[in-house]
């Protein structure tokens, strides 16, 4: 170095870069050699130039275009870098709610693949508690309580697509559902009443979301939908012999729809769950 000069060789040394990016740069008019050797012809960098290097490569290290960073340069205005930073500031808040998002969704996945793995044997009857659930829910166009597994998985793909076509994001069907009312379920007149799905609480005030209350939930898993009525009785029958009074409406959950073995394959596993008041919620509220 002479004079603070620095040939193309030393500067992309100084700036642990390569030649290619600063002849690129050159090429684009956006960091040109200060210099140029009247009798050599010979072009070098000014040392200070280094700091517009390194505005250059921090801009490019926060996904600025290069097109971008030389309209920054171009300006040269603090005006316009603090208003083309606030845009960019927004943009980086919307892919930090999408990224947010998928956070949450994989994690939601994870606790499903941990369960599934684990799941309840086929007949198995529980009461669970269940929190507070956010559930976006249309019309059942057919009563999928009288078709098979594939009307039903046809259906909730629809639903599927309508949702995708909306601002819900990532839309997985281990949490749908179909659901009747809960006086069909006591009169054993099974008909479907609407196709619903889990959705994050985000979107509790969004049109076609309705939030249910957390509570205890009586519980049957099977694996044949071809038997989902004689579920739907068995589920009944032990919600009377243990005294469980059905406060809500019933609804009949996919949990999985693929074979633990082979992905590739289909298979069949719910859980039809209604809300319960238990004697123990009676004696309470009594006590309260």
């Amino acid at each position: 170095m002479k004079n603070n000069r620095l040939s193309i060789g030393q500067m992309a040394k100084l700036n642990h870069t390569t030649l290619a990016t600063l002849r690129l740069y050159d090429k684009m008019g956006l960091l040109s050699p200060a210099y140029t050797n009247p009798e050599t012809g010979y072009r070098y960098y000014d040392v200070t130039q280094c700091a517009t290097f390194h505005l250059i490569q921090n801009n490019k290290n926060l996904n600025m275009s290069l097109k971008d960073i030389k309209s920054i340069l171009d300006q040269s205005d603090f005006h316009y870098l603090l208003d083309f930073y606030d845009k960019k500031m927004a943009d980086l808040e919307k892919e930090l709610a999408v990224l947010q998002q998928k956070r949450r969704t994989l994690k939601k996945i994870m606790e499903w693949t941990d369960f599934y793995q684990h799941r309840p044997p086929v007949g198995t009857f529980s009461l669970i508690y269940l929190p507070k659930r956010c559930l976006y829910t249309m019309p059942a166009d057919r009563n999928y309580f009288q078709e098979d597994f594939g009307s039903f998985i046809y259906g909730l793909s629809k639903m599927e697509t309508i949702l995708q076509n909306t601002e819900f994001p990532m839309v997985y069907l281990y949490t749908a559902f179909v659901s009747m009312t809960k006086e069909d379920f006591l009169r054993g007149t099974y008909r479907a009443e609407s196709l619903g799905i889990q959705v994050s609480d985000e979107y509790q005030s969004h049109p076609g979301v309705e939030v249910q209350d957390s509570g205890m939930k009586a519980c049957i898993y099977f694996d044949d939908f071809t038997k989902v009525h004689e579920y739907l009785d068995k589920l009944r029958g032990c919600c009377e012999q243990r005294q469980y009074k059905i406060i809500g409406s019933p609804l009949c959950q996919l949990i999985g729809a693929l074979d633990i073995h082979d992905f590739r394959k289909p298979s069949e596993y719910m859980c039809i769950e209604a809300p319960v008041e238990t004697q123990n919620d009676v004696k309470a509220k009594a006590q309260g």
